[in-house]
């Protein structure tokens, strides 16, 4: 984690900004998790799976976490394009980049396997 102190610094300091604004959403990610049956177990899975996507240590999966809390948008990038752009929820349940490695960590949850992507990119 020392080599990324400066890093998991600089996120909790943009943490706390996103914090100290107005939130922009009427209803929280909790509850939105809630409508659609995902549990905070799901959800801390998912962000821990994200992290290890972005190849960052296990401690920052909580920064991942808050987050995807705070933000009323996701945006993910890989080799300078965006893979993953949506409103958090979205990127949770249905992102076609991350879909099999969520599908993985979050079995057995109904979201898309390697096959359905596979099937999807041969059309």
């Amino acid at each position: 984690m020392d080599t990324h102190a400066a890093l998991y610094a600089q996120g909790q300091q943009r943490l706390a900004y996103l914090r100290a604004i107005a939130p922009r959403q009427s209803v929280s990610l909790e509850q939105k998790m809630a409508d659609n049956g995902i549990t905070r177990r799901d959800f801390i899975k998912w962000s821990a799976a994200m992290t290890a996507m972005l190849a960052l240590p296990l401690p920052f999966s909580n920064l991942v976490a808050e987050a995807a809390e705070l933000a009323d948008r996701v945006l993910f990038l890989a080799e300078g394009e965006i893979v993953a752009d949506g409103s958090t929820l979205d990127v949770l349940l249905s992102s076609p980049a991350f879909a099999p490695q969520v599908a993985k960590v979050m079995s057995p949850k109904p979201w898309l396997t390697v096959s359905d992507v596979v099937q999807a990119l041969a059309q």
